[in-house]
């Protein structure tokens, strides 16, 4: 489509109603954004005359995966960078099949991108996935009730000691998980009709059968039925979900948070959010689908490291996504989908930590957790990249100074920033 005609079809568009105005609207940035490459608008370009040595907007050489515009691939003196916006398979999973090709098809091209040019490669960019149970806030963390009910064998550090937080959970879940699970299997999406100005308004809930026998809701409102549909798939699925072959959820589990209000609504439990997070901690685990983890994991054996984790491996609550709509920055509940991720050996050569401590907490625990990475740090070459920890720092985030040296790359949270030093 050429710009005179989309700019007609857009003036044209002025005499309609506004809702479709907004439809057409959004039609024409999107075939805008297909002309460039950039339907996603997040891989940002990074050409620039004197330090890209070639790009490619469509680098998968398939025009399945490279029509949505989520790869930018340019090669500079020392390295291949990346820089991605894979997709999202949350709300039941339905883009898991086409997220694990791309992620296949984005493996097999940095492969061949370091075979062809003998250089290093950086991916960065919002993954739409979370490493570690780390990476997300403890509600959002996931719990396989299964196991954690038999033995509590799913606890990191073993046995719980007799009269633990914990063992008071299991014990009492293990006495209640039955029965739960059956209302959850009869759990159904219903209308729910209230008035707001004077009108009839329908929204969508989920309903499971409450502590008095009587259905009751245990989720948020939705515009459609599809939608609560697809969030009951995607939050009370304790069956387990197979998607296109693959595993997009594991039977027996549920996220903390949804498990908290299940048993608060049909068993009447009392558990605190000190009870709560402490199960969290001990047995919680990412909320991302097993292949994407597993392909995850399969990059880092490969050789690449996640720059942020590698100068701090022990931080907790570094997010990178917040759910704006819900303010959930300001709680400071999130999840780290976000990374730079370097070639292992480059990385080590290259790469010095920004900061002696992170922004929310004390030098001395940081630097004691991480004093391995701190006595790297004196080692590293001449050409160094400064490592902004931007999903550390919460509102405003502070930029550190980055060294001096032939090129930055900056951003713990995923995007990169490259740029000559000055001689």
């Amino acid at each position: 489509m050429e710009w005179p005609p989309l700019l007609a079809r857009y003036d044209s568009m002025r005499r309609k109603d506004a809702k479709q105005l907004y439809t057409r609207v959004q039609e024409f940035l999107q075939s805008v954004c297909r002309m460039s490459s950039l339907l996603n608008s997040v891989c940002a370009k990074c050409i620039c005359k004197g330090l890209t040595a070639g790009a490619d907007c469509a680098p998968f050489g398939d025009e399945v995966l490279d029509e949505e515009g989520r790869c930018i691939m340019t090669e500079h003196e020392n390295f291949v960078l990346f820089n991605v916006y894979v997709p999202n398979d949350s709300l039941g999973g339905k883009r898991l099949p086409y997220k694990l090709r791309f992620l296949d098809a984005l493996k097999a091209r940095m492969d061949s991108a370091r075979r062809d040019t003998g250089k290093a490669v950086v991916l960065v960019g919002d993954l739409n996935m979370c490493r570690r149970a780390q990476d997300m806030d403890w509600g959002s963390r996931m719990v396989n009730i299964e196991t954690f009910v038999t033995g509590f064998t799913g606890i990191a550090g073993g046995k719980e000691e007799s009269g633990s937080v914990v063992n008071k959970l299991g014990k009492e879940l293990g006495s209640w998980w039955g029965e739960m699970r059956r209302r959850l299997a009869q759990r159904q999406v219903k209308p729910v009709t209230r008035t707001q100005g004077g009108k009839p308004v329908t929204k969508f809930r989920v309903f499971v059968e409450g502590l008095d026998g009587r259905p009751a809701p245990v989720s948020g409102s939705f515009e459609t039925e599809e939608e609560a549909i697809g969030k009951e798939n995607d939050n009370y699925c304790i069956d387990g979900r197979m998607i296109g072959g693959y595993v997009a959820r594991r039977e027996g589990e549920l996220r903390v948070s949804e498990l908290w209000e299940l048993a608060k609504v049909m068993m009447g439990a009392t558990w605190t959010e000190e009870e709560m997070r402490a199960l969290a901690e001990r047995a919680g685990v990412s909320k991302s689908s097993p292949p994407c983890l597993k392909w995850f994991e399969e990059v880092l054996q490969g050789g690449m490291v996640d720059s942020f984790t590698e100068f701090w491996p022990l931080v907790e609550s570094r997010f990178t996504c917040w759910d704006q709509y819900k303010n959930k920055r300001y709680t400071n509940q999130g999840a780290r989908i976000d990374y730079i991720l370097v070639d292992g050996e480059w990385f080590h050569q290259h790469a010095v930590r920004g900061a002696s401590q992170l922004y929310g907490t004390s030098e001395y625990e940081d630097v004691a957790k991480n004093d391995q990475n701190s006595r790297k740090d004196a080692a590293r070459g001449s050409a160094v990249g400064h490592v902004d920890s931007y999903s550390a720092q919460g509102e405003g985030g502070t930029v550190f100074h980055p060294i001096q040296t032939k090129c930055v790359v900056a951003g713990g949270g995923g995007a990169a920033a490259l740029r000559p030093c000055p001689s």
